[in-house]
């Protein structure tokens, strides 16, 4: 990788000529354009590599699988994670308020979205395996399950 002066000599600021100036300039717009070349090359490949995970989770699914491990790539997992929202009906609320307040919660009532799906996954772990994911705190019902692709490089 070049210098950060790129070649230019260092010297007070107001002493810089007007071509070395041009040249700077040039060079300015020498490295924008190469940004923008390695930044579409980035775009197209994580498209490629998005693509070709997407191919990858298709088939684990298919096959019933929740992994893979290659040797000498590493191991690709199929993880499960729910987001839950706020109770949108009245008696939802009111029971999900009374389950914190009940459980000496009452500083949580005022939580945000990711607290309240931080505290979702906590009391779905402290299940275990098995839990049934709309049985886990009174008053949210319907969690949303997204699967995605955990991948660990292999040794």
């Amino acid at each position: 990788m070049e210098e950060l002066n790129f070649g230019f000599e260092e010297k007070p600021l107001d002493q810089t000529t007007i071509q070395e100036l041009d040249a700077m300039v040039k060079k300015c717009f020498e490295l924008r354009a190469e940004y923008e070349s390695l930044k579409d090359q980035a775009s197209e490949k994580h498209g490629e590599y998005e693509s070709m995970q997407a191919k990858v989770q298709n088939i684990l699914e298919a096959t019933g699988r929740l992994n893979h491990e290659t040797p000498g790539a590493g191991k690709i997992s199929l993880v499960t994670k729910y987001q839950v929202s706020f109770p949108k009906d009245a008696d939802s609320a009111a029971t999900f308020r009374q389950y914190l307040v009940d459980n000496g919660l009452d500083a949580m009532l005022t939580m945000n979205h990711q607290t309240l799906n931080g505290f979702y996954k906590s009391k779905l772990e402290e299940l275990g395996d098995g839990a049934d994911p709309t049985k886990v705190l009174p008053g949210i019902e319907n969690p949303e399950a997204r699967v995605t692709v955990s991948m660990r490089k292999g040794k």
